[in-house]
């Protein structure tokens, strides 16, 4: 501190910046964060840290042994994860103010170059990247670039090198690595951005975490239980392998040189196919790992919510694959109805696998405990479960009573805590309405329709009245009956969450598929049959196999008969070349069914309510009055 300037001392402590919560306070954000966040996300040991913050004789003593600037960033996202009671005491009325002011401070330790290490300045600005404030979508990206570069200045990139003569600076390094790999993984997958961090031999050149990385945590936690906490880490080992077996997903989906021009459709099918193989190995690897835990161990509700987030990224890169699966049929509207029906089955089982991770998170009460990158994850679902409203709509007179669901839910408690969540869920609104559906993503102060439509969303107008009755009951039969006009939707979606804004005219991005479509670079329907038919068995077994979260656990009752029916009825039908809608809606797709009924809202019941009552007491209003499912096990 010494070398700080007295006037920029005098604006840091103006600021609030060397001014830390009283120690109730402080313990339960210290708690909070090694609860929800450092599991995957291990930036710091965990064993070390609790010895030097439970001995500590007074906060200089703290702050001496552990960076100022990665400790307000602990606290910065720790703020997400306490009560209402917590933050009041703190000084503070709502979630989102504190979020903003530990933002503010972190940000100025950081800018005001308090601290000296490189390392400890690439973990406050990994931690930085959880906060994305109304007006700089992108910012989490440009922490994440910051912090790379960073760990790399250090050495971490190289990290192997030190194991033999150094073994805390290979962890340290290892540690602080691998976080950026996360991170730059996770927000690629959720966001639609190029990854930062690539190399042509990724498991050689960085072993994954393991759990012997981890020896100095276990049994020195004051958060969990020593079962719980290896149960944590099988997790975090098997995220680490899921980020290399993302790495050529995401290089295929969202290069780092813009959009792909495609000129053999056959081979980037095959691509996509060997993609979603090794997410299929992936996935049986951690279920067979995996194994039963005591029900009556409530530290085991964070091992719920952390291996649904697991099972969440697993199935949205099967989505993602789908929909570039589903672009390579474009302008071939005959020749491709086999691959886009069996495209469309597959899509349906990835969001009911997303939608029973929402239900276990519920059913574990860890709704308010998830982490603001869900809201990028539950934007497809989201939308297209509103298609399924829409189909079903238009099809029969239905009343929902309140109507909301489940993805509604999720939505709006994050949004109460995370300031960037409105942007995305004006957007959605803006999406839904243009395409005509009943708008149940945005709150309810969100209802209103655009007058302009966006320039992204031409194609996806209101359809005539005079056209007849909707001939499909599915909302997912748009990708047979109108692929062109679900990709305008997918692409929209794709952009404004990378962009945080809808495109313009001065937006116009290449198409994926090359402007000439050439004969030789398309496989005739009898190729294309073959080599889907193939794989065809193997993907029906593991696509039914992996639709829900409590795989990665005790993995009850998966399997979905009716949709594996149905797949295989299908196949049939397209034998005779004719255009087929699959018949199974997704309503069905997404049981036993939750969404299909109406939920219970008792009157006066709002989420403002639920969140102030704490987290915990909200937890079970939410499990006793809202999701009132008599199906539920």
């Amino acid at each position: 501190m010494s070398r700080v300037p007295p006037e920029d001392f005098d604006y840091l402590d103006h600021i609030g910046c060397f001014q830390l919560p009283q120690r109730n306070c402080l313990d339960e954000l210290v708690r909070a964060y090694f609860l929800y966040l450092h599991p995957h996300l291990p930036l710091v040991d965990e064993g070390k840290f609790w010895e030097t913050y439970l001995n500590r004789q007074s906060v200089v003593h703290l702050t001496s042994r552990v960076s100022l600037l990665v400790f307000e960033a602990m606290l910065l996202v720790a703020c997400s994860f306490v009560s209402s009671s917590t933050i009041q005491d703190i000084g503070f009325q709502s979630v989102r103010e504190v979020r903003s002011v530990y933002y503010r401070r972190v940000k100025a330790l950081y800018d005001f170059d308090i601290e000296r290490s490189d390392l400890a300045k690439a973990q406050g600005a990994l931690l930085m990247t959880f906060h994305v404030p109304l007006n700089k979508p992108q910012i989490n990206t440009y922490w994440l670039g910051i912090a790379i570069q960073l760990a790399r200045v250090e050495g971490a990139d190289r990290y192997s090198t030190y194991e033999a003569r150094d073994s805390a600076k290979h962890n340290q390094l290892k540690r602080v690595w691998w976080c950026c790999i996360i991170r730059d993984r996770t927000m690629a997958l959720g966001l639609r951005r190029p990854i930062s961090i690539s190399s042509a031999s990724f498991e050689e050149a960085w072993p994954p975490l393991t759990d012997d990385d981890f020896k100095s945590e276990i049994g020195r936690s004051w958060v969990g239980s020593v079962p719980a906490k290896m149960k944590l880490l099988h997790s975090l080992s098997a995220l680490c392998k899921l980020c290399a077996v993302l790495t050529d997903i995401l290089q295929l989906l969202y290069p780092t040189n813009g959009v792909q021009a495609i000129g053999d459709r056959l081979d980037f099918l095959k691509r996509i196919y060997t993609c979603t193989d090794e997410l299929h190995e992936w996935h049986d690897g951690v279920v067979s790992n995996s194994g039963l835990h005591d029900q009556h161990d409530k530290s085991f509700n964070v091992v719920v919510l952390f291996t649904s987030l697991l099972t969440i990224y697993f199935q949205s890169a099967k989505a993602a694959l789908c929909n570039y699966r589903i672009r390579l049929t474009l302008n071939k509207p005959t020749q491709y109805n086999f691959e886009r029906l069996q495209t469309k089955n597959e899509l349906q089982a990835s969001l009911r696998g997303i939608a029973q991770c929402l239900r276990a998170i519920i059913d574990a009460g860890m709704i308010t405990y998830s982490p603001v990158s869900m809201v990028a994850f539950l934007a497809l679902p989201s939308i297209c479960y509103n298609l399924d409203l829409s189909s079903r709509a238009s099809t029969q007179k239905t009343t929902h009573g309140h109507g909301a669901n489940i993805y509604q839910d999720f939505l709006r408690v994050l949004q109460l805590r995370y300031e960037g969540t409105d942007r995305a869920l004006n957007n959605m609104s803006k999406l839904v309405g243009h395409m005509n559906l009943e708008d149940a993503t945005s709150p309810s102060t969100a209802r209103s329709r655009s007058e302009h439509t966006p320039t992204g969303l031409k194609g996806l107008s209101r359809p005539s009245e005079t056209s007849g009755p909707a001939k499909s009951a599915s909302g997912l039969d748009i990708v047979t009956s109108d692929p062109q006009k679900y990709i305008q939707m997918s692409d929209t979606l794709d952009f404004f969450l990378s962009r945080g804004r809808f495109p313009t005219k001065y937006d116009n991005p290449p198409d994926l598929l090359s402007s000439s479509d050439e004969a030789d670079g398309s496989p005739s329907p009898s190729l294309m049959n073959d080599l889907i038919a193939g794989r065809e068995r193997d993907t029906v077994r593991k696509t039914h196999n992996q639709a829900g979260p409590a795989e990665l656990s005790s993995r009850p009752g998966i399997g979905d008969p009716a949709w594996a029916a149905s797949s295989i009825e299908s196949n049939d039908l397209m034998a005779s070349s004719e255009l087929v809608t699959g018949s199974a809606e997704l309503s069905a797709m997404l049981t036993d069914d939750p969404f299909g009924q109406a939920v219970t809202n008792p009157d006066g019941f709002s989420f403002e309510d639920f969140m102030t009552d704490g987290p915990n007491s909200g937890i079970e209003r939410l499990q006793n009055m809202l999701y009132t499912y008599p199906d539920w096990p």
